[in-house]
């Protein structure tokens, strides 16, 4: 559809027809759907129904205007006034404050279009509806909540993916399309996209941190070849972004989707003090700070710098807590063992919807991560109040972490900066904690990134 042109000021700006009326559909392409995904999704779909009932209570209070003011005119007329000249004027002010809002650069999302423009489906193109199999831990992984309800979805025939995310591209007629990623399962779909003139995006969660200047210049030598059919891209963090650019990629081009998670849900489950108290009772924790790690027990996650750093802190007044599983476990158990008298407690793994309970009885959480792109367990230990110590290795840490406000950025490996972070963190004052948390996740949230890909989609459709 052609795009219709704004003045503005002495420019002009195209702006796609689908932005000024009708719905803009944006669809998310990813594998399945995961425990701290599928919250969004919901999230979404009930911010676009409240916004469509507005519209319609809207809509009938201007149906009920339009007659009183119908009825008005004719009393006037009646009387030997016209109104015509005053209602015409008053529409030509609103058209042109409407148009005024479009200005260059970043859209006012607020005032130029409201959720009731967009619908957001989510298509899955590698599920069969069964529980979760995580490699790192070896088992099936059930998530403890319906992820199949309470938003738009499409499955896709994982046995021919491009004929299946064809003909929903063909039916649904999509105006902006985000991938979850470019090779394996989604192999040949962002040519599918591109076939058919769909504004296209790619989610990207790569760092560039832990890359040898060898291997980063051959993938700068690669990857602009491999993304050369996308128009945009979400970066999950800032040191994504970073990363993005260096290898090439305009910043008006990147916006973010983070692994975002449900901030509001956590901070409430984690003030049930009678599941808490539950939780310490079934440990036999009777320590008033508690440290906690939530972690898969491999490589890359291994919370072996915490334990060490515990260790040399040698104060029996604090508990650890290792919620995780994974290869991995045995030989933390067994390091622990010469410590009998540290208040040390591998949980095993613990179910998603208990989490909550665990963040609320601790007060220090550590992610001790070798190679973590981001880390949702930052946010979900920040959304329940716990102070947060992160690795260097951690992107989330970047973005979620104020030092010495509401926690602590130590190198990876330095297990010795770790004892003396912990040792800050049980200083640091509450309502200082509270309020740098509070305006940080405000960036990260489920509203901040739905912004952003509207954004994003308003920008691409735009061209």
């Amino acid at each position: 559809m052609a795009p219709r042109k704004v003045a503005y000021g002495r420019y002009w700006m195209e702006i796609p027809q689908h932005s000024m009326k009708g719905i803009m559909k944006i669809a998310f392409i990813v594998e399945f759907p995961t425990q701290f995904e599928v919250p969004f999704y919901q999230y979404v779909n009930e911010r676009l129904k409240a916004e469509s009932l507005r519209l319609k209570a809207e809509g009938g209070r201007r149906k009920a205007e339009g007659g009183r003011q119908k009825a008005e005119g004719g009393r006037q007329k009646a009387m030997g006034f016209d109104s015509s000249f005053d209602s015409s004027f008053d529409s030509a002010q609103e058209d042109m404050a409407q148009e005024d809002r479009l200005v260059q650069g970043r859209v006012d999302l607020s005032s130029c279009r409201g959720d009731g423009d967009f619908e957001f489906h989510v298509i899955y193109n590698y599920t069969d509806q069964q529980d979760y199999h995580d490699v790192e831990l070896g088992k099936e992984v059930g998530w403890g909540f319906n992820l199949y309800e309470g938003y738009r979805y499409f499955i896709a025939d994982k046995k021919d993916i491009i004929r299946s995310v064809s003909d929903l591209l063909d039916r649904e007629k999509y105006d902006f399309i985000i991938l979850n990623g470019y090779k394996n399962t989604y192999q040949g779909l962002a040519e599918a996209c591109k076939g058919r003139n769909i504004p296209i995006a790619l989610r990207i969660d790569a760092v560039g941190y832990h890359l040898s200047p060898l291997r980063f210049l051959l993938r700068r030598l690669y990857l602009p070849y491999a993304y050369r059919h996308f128009d945009h891209f979400f970066a999950v963090g800032s040191e994504t972004r970073k990363y993005l650019r260096r290898l090439g990629i305009a910043d008006k081009r990147i916006h973010y989707f983070s692994y975002a998670t449900d901030d509001a849900w956590f901070a409430k489950q984690s003030q049930d003090r009678e599941a808490i108290q539950s939780i310490k009772a079934q440990w036999g924790i009777k320590a008033e700070k508690i440290i906690l790690s939530v972690a898969k027990f491999v490589p890359r996650e291994s919370p072996w710098d915490l334990i060490k750093a515990f260790i040399a802190l040698n104060d029996p007044s604090l508990a650890l807590v290792l919620v995780g599983d994974g290869a991995e476990r045995t030989d933390l158990e067994n390091f622990t063992q010469p410590y009998p008298h540290l208040a040390i407690h591998f949980t095993g793994y613990v179910p998603y919807p208990q989490l909550p309970f665990y963040y609320g009885m601790s007060t220090i959480f550590v992610h001790p991560a070798q190679h973590e792109p981001w880390g949702v367990s930052v946010q979900e230990a920040l959304a329940c109040g716990c102070t947060v110590i992160a690795s260097d290795k951690v992107g989330a840490a970047v973005d979620l972490i104020q030092e010495g406000a509401n926690g602590f950025i130590y190198p990876y490996g330095n297990s010795s900066a770790l004892s003396s972070q912990i040792i800050q963190c049980l200083d640091l004052t509450e309502s200082i904690l509270k309020s740098s948390t509070d305006a940080i996740l405000k960036k990260w949230n489920y509203a901040a990134m739905w912004e952003e890909i509207q954004q994003a989609a308003i920008n691409c459709t735009r061209k």
